[in-house]
Formats: structure tokens, C-alpha cells, sequence
């Protein structure tokens, strides 16, 4: 791991909470719900890769991540409602570079828990976990250009839209365009402090 990285903020897995949420490692507990969430067409909408046909997929998806979190190559959680224990989504960071301290962000959250700020006080606990505990000096995410609601959340979160790259991505026979937002450190502080 590059010295840019602090080896402690992946082991023991960080559990995290807000007032509502309990933020838990994603793990095969959750692969019945991970597949609830990855075969809604409205979550699926704008993620622009196959839906899974099988449970064993989800499965296998699930167990790689377990193994990128013990390599320290990604951090997994799964949204729970603190007080139910309710699935309700997931968040997490992978492709991690650790040379240049950076990885991509990624969130999913059922329909019936949608606009309730309950990404938005996810990503308020993940996103200054990224900074201070693991060592990050940038996050970035990448957006399929449709996807209003995810571009509104990013930018409430403190994230500036960096870039809008034509046709750089193929899926279903088609080229299709990304947006790219990007939040460094010093971003995220602006935003608590303003």
C-alpha cells in the first residue's frame, strides 16, 4: 500500500453512523438485498451495465468486493436504518490508486427510501472517512449524464463537475457520455466550514 494510504482505516473494517444510519461492511449477510437493489429498472436506470440474472452473480460480485476490502483495495458498506437494521442501499470507494491517492465513489438506494437525504447523510460520513482516516486526496465519481439526481446530490456533497467526456464509454451498443465530478480534501472543508 503507497504511503498515501493509512493501512489502519481499512482493518478493522470502520463501521459508521449519522443519527439515522448505520453504515456496516458489505458482506454476504446482504447478497439477497444486493440483488433486490441491482434488478430494480429504476436504480438500474442510469448505471449503464447489465442487470443481473441470477443470485450467484450478485453472489460472486459481493465476494470480490469482500476480497478488494481485505487487499485494502476498496471499502464496501451497506446502509442500513440504525434503528431496524432495514437494508437500504449501499456507498462505497474502489479503483483506489493509492500513487495518487485517489478512488472513485459509487452509491445505490432503493426506491422507497429516495428523497429522503439518506444518501447525502451517508456520503456526510464517508466522504470525511476518505480524507481523514484513509489517507485520500481526491474523489471522484462518474455519472451517466441523465442522472440529474445523482449530479444534484454530488454537488450539494461539495463536488465540482470537472468534466463532460462524448462517447467515452460503450454499453447496450452504444457509445454514451459521462459526467466527472471530482471533491479534494480541501473542498469537503470549505463546505463544513461555509
Amino acid at each position: 500500500m503507497s504511503e498515501h494510504l493509512t493501512k489502519s482505516a481499512f482493518h478493522p473494517f470502520p463501521e459508521l453512523e449519522t443519527e439515522r444510519l448505520l453504515l456496516t461492511r458489505m458482506d454476504l449477510r446482504f447478497v439477497e438485498q444486493k440483488f433486490a437493489l441491482r434488478t430494480n429498472l429504476d436504480v438500474m436506470r442510469y448505471f449503464d451495465r447489465p442487470i443481473p440474472t441470477a443470485m450467484e452473480e450478485v453472489r460472486t460480485k459481493v465476494e470480490e468486493g469482500v476480497q478488494s476490502m481485505a487487499d485494502g483495495k476498496a471499502l464496501l458498506w451497506a446502509i442500513l436504518n440504525k434503528e431496524t437494521r432495514q437494508f437500504l442501499g449501499d456507498v462505497g470507494y474502489w479503483r483506489l490508486d493509492p500513487d495518487h491517492a485517489v478512488a472513485e465513489i459509487g452509491y445505490a438506494l432503493l426506491p422507497d427510501h429516495w428523497r429522503q437525504g439518506i444518501m447525502g447523510e451517508a456520503l456526510g460520513v464517508v466522504l470525511p472517512y476518505a480524507f481523514l482516516k484513509m489517507g485520500l486526496h481526491r474523489v471522484e465519481a462518474n455519472v451517466n449524464v441523465d442522472n440529474v439526481a445523482s449530479s444534484t446530490l454530488l454537488v450539494r456533497a461539495g463536488f465540482q463537475k470537472e468534466a463532460h467526456f462524448r462517447e467515452n464509454y460503450f454499453y447496450n451498443g452504444q457509445f454514451l457520455d459521462s459526467h466527472i465530478y471530482g471533491l479534494l480534501e480541501k473542498d469537503l472543508a470549505v463546505k463544513q466550514n461555509g
